[in-house]
């Protein structure tokens, strides 16, 4: 892998550093899904997704296929792979398909790169037994009604650990949604029903102006977006569980992949999402545009959202970008 550095007023006096990765089997998807950002130390870190790495199982009969696995590489000691995130045929491990996707992004406004492992299997045991029961509490520092079910939800998500100053990373939230989209009446039902969470990821923008990076989740279908917060149990004994989305894109029957962040392209504060949809169209979803409860609570807060009057704030509609 070739890491350039901008240096210079052209291409041609960027630095170049390469780094060795050891080659793995097509079948483990390795290097799939690449992230990249500056460290604590200064130094180029590499997130890589390898979405189907299969593991030998908790019980050692190779029950783990396509479990999946995150790994950092720190240019300072390009052989070296750290295994941030891993799968496990277990609900608080994340399921299957970790490593999907993978990000950056500050998610708790420190002023390190946190990262972000999609985990399109991502699932939350239910409240129906007394061992989920115990698991769910022995995993989450709270354990919100509305973020589950008696049964277990297999709806996907993103697991996000948050960079340490020595430049490691500790498991910090798992985000994802309920399985059924609120008001919703989008016909077949199907479209009212959230799947695939996590398969594309994007982070590193800021949707309200906090000072906190926000985290995009594609969708079967559509996308969720996170805002950023501080962790419920700053030691980070305990996961934080976040299943209320700011924004949900509607349904629309059309595949959505490659989530990017544009920036702020029309000097509103606010930075711009964009996807592509498999009928070669893209939609560009700015960031001002989140629900009534998000321009309140930030108006609330004492920090108008894009720059705008707390008592008028009213973000604009959608704009469409026709690719």
């Amino acid at each position: 892998m070739e890491l350039y550095h901008r240096q210079g007023a052209s291409v041609t006096e960027w630095t170049r550093t390469s780094v060795r990765v050891p080659a793995k089997p097509s079948v483990e998807r390795f290097g799939e899904a690449v992230a990249i950002a500056q460290g604590p130390q200064g130094r180029p870190l590499v997130l890589t997704g390898a979405p189907g790495w299969s593991g030998p199982g908790t019980s050692n009969d190779g029950n783990a296929l396509t479990i999946g696995r995150a790994y950092v590489h720190d240019v300072s000691a390009p052989a070296q792979a750290t295994v941030v995130e891993e799968g496990l045929p277990s609900p608080h491990h994340a399921g299957r398909n970790v490593g999907v996707d993978v990000a950056f992004s500050d998610f708790n406004g420190d002023g390190r790169p946190d990262l972000v492992v999609g985990a399109s299997n991502f699932y939350v045991p239910g409240t129906g037994t007394t061992s989920s029961n115990n698991e769910l509490n022995n995993t989450y520092t709270s354990v919100p009604a509305a973020c589950v079910t008696s049964g277990s939800q297999s709806v996907g998500g993103a697991l996000v650990s948050l960079g340490q100053p020595d430049g490691s990373f500790k498991p910090a939230y798992r985000l994802f949604a309920p399985n059924v989209i609120a008001d919703c009446t989008l016909e077949p039902e199907a479209l009212c029903r959230r799947t695939g969470i996590g398969r594309g990821v994007v982070g590193g923008f800021d949707l309200n102006g906090d000072g906190r990076q926000d985290v995009g989740l594609l969708r079967n279908d559509g996308m969720e977006v996170f805002l950023g917060r501080a962790p419920e149990d700053a030691s980070l004994a305990k996961l934080s569980m976040m299943c209320e989305p700011v924004y949900t894109m509607p349904s629309m029957d059309i595949q959505t992949f490659a989530p990017v962040s544009l920036g702020d392209l029309n000097g509103d504060g606010c930075d711009e999402l964009a996807g592509a949809t498999r009928r070669a169209r893209g939609r560009a979803w700015p960031s001002c545009w989140a629900s009534t409860r998000a321009v309140r609570a930030a108006a609330g807060a004492g920090r108008p959202p894009c720059g705008a009057s707390p008592v008028t704030a009213r973000c604009s509609s959608p704009t469409w970008a026709w690719a």
